[in-house]
């Protein structure tokens, strides 16, 4: 027996359409074609909709939550299964493979989504370390904010020891450095990290992964002269990339009465850079969409600049932004899909993630496409409790999340808040 039939549903991919049945049982999809033979314990009519992968979002920092009552692996795994976000990757700030044990432990208790870890680096024993313990991938800041060697020699040992992924913040410390010497700390975003300082991080990637012909990620590109330096490659070094919602929809010149809202890392660029973003994404330049969620109160982002918690929410908004993009014709639904689930589960190489085929895990998002709807902040769950697309007219949530096999939102609301997610391994 069957635990799930989705009928007539269009299935949605990188490589175009297909109207089929999809039959779920244990967690798993486990026919795809015309009418499977068996019974079922429940039958969902698809017909006119589409069905797609389970979201992964290789950038979130729930973990950086401003310390409500509830836990934020509470809140905001459940924020991410209402857009339907199935999947979600934390890039915490942890000393050690023991505090990183300690959050695993949490998330494994709290998460209601499928979650990973970025292995923040350390020392090159330590970030080994976490990464034998079941992190995804080692994250490394370029900035200088944490305890790994970031001279050329240190990174070059990164690049040589560690075999799983390697993800970038690429914000160059000697330019942020220089910047915050001449201008002081209160300065606009856009002068204390300005995208001179994402393009030198850039151009030292680009020198490490042709020495060493070895992947790398890049957590969040910002800037039209980061590009610059990447499009010339043309796919001739292994470097992907991702771009947040947040980078991709709102700009310094159009989006400014946020003011202290918007301060984020990188920051919010200008128009142009924002376009060259887009452009970029058209062209196939960008691999992913990450929306770098972090769930800072309105509260805890007044104040002054320089002491304020950097970061948005938006990993219950992604899906509605790219949508709405797919809507008014920016990019294709199958280039959307692509950026959202297939790029991701193979940067990452989770095998049984980001496609809908027999043998894949049963997470899935079923959605129409024409809608749009005004987005309210009573409508969110994240315990930020805000947006910066509140006020916006966008493609509401998804109607139908399913993870492992169940569904577990409808329409943007949770319908089961016992189940728990699994740990993502590689």
């Amino acid at each position: 027996m069957f635990d799930l039939i989705i009928e007539d549903a269009t299935i949605v991919s990188s490589r175009g359409r297909q109207v089929a049945d999809i039959a779920l049982r244990r967690g798993r999809i486990v026919y795809i074609g015309p009418r499977p033979i068996g019974r079922t314990r429940e039958r969902v009519n698809a017909i006119g909709r589409f069905v797609m992968p389970g979201i992964i979002d290789t950038h979130v920092h729930f973990s950086a939550g401003d310390g409500a009552e509830v836990s934020p692996w509470v809140t905001e795994s459940r924020a991410a299964l209402t857009g339907g976000v199935t999947c979600v990757v934390e890039a915490p700030v942890v000393k050690n493979a023991r505090a990183l044990a300690t959050l695993r432990k949490r998330a494994r208790s709290e998460s209601r989504c499928n979650f990973g870890f970025w292995a923040p680096a350390s020392t090159l024993a330590e970030s080994q370390k976490m990464l034998d313990a079941g992190a995804l991938g080692l994250a490394l800041t370029l900035d200088g904010s944490s305890r790994a060697d970031i001279s050329d020699d240190g990174l070059r040992a990164f690049f040589q020891s560690i075999k799983a992924p390697l993800g970038f913040h690429v914000e160059d410390q000697r330019v942020l450095a220089e910047r915050l010497a001449a201008l002081g700390a209160d300065a606009a975003p856009n002068d204390l990290r300005p995208p001179a300082a994402a393009a030198a991080g850039i151009q030292r990637l680009i020198t490490l992964v042709r020495e060493f012909d070895r992947p790398a990620h890049v957590f969040q590109l910002s800037t039209a002269q980061e590009l610059q330096l990447l499009d010339p490659l043309g796919g001739e070094l292994p470097i992907t990339s991702a771009v947040s919602p947040s980078h991709l929809a709102l700009s310094v010149d159009q989006n400014g009465e946020l003011g202290t809202l918007l301060k984020s890392e990188p920051p919010i660029r200008t128009e142009t850079d924002r376009r060259a973003l887009w452009t970029a994404l058209k062209r196939n330049r960008v691999d992913t969409i990450a929306s770098a969620h972090t769930p800072h109160t309105r509260a805890a982002k007044q104040g002054p600049l320089a002491g304020l918690p950097a970061g948005l929410p938006g990993v219950e908004t992604t899906f509605s932004v790219m949508l709405s993009a797919v809507q008014q014709g920016r990019i294709s639904l199958e280039r959307m899909v692509e950026l959202l689930t297939e790029a991701p589960a193979r940067i990452l190489g989770l095998k049984k993630k980001g496609r809908l085929e027999t043998g894949c895990d049963a997470d899935l998002v079923l959605f129409s496409e024409s809608d749009v709807a005004r987005l309210q902040e009573h409508s969110l769950v994240t315990n930020a409790g805000w947006s910066p697309f509140i006020g916006r007219e966008l493609a509401p949530k998804p109607e139908l999340v399913i993870l492992g096999g169940a569904i577990v939102a409808r329409n943007g609301e949770l319908v089961s808040d016992g189940i728990r997610g699994s740990e993502l391994g590689r």
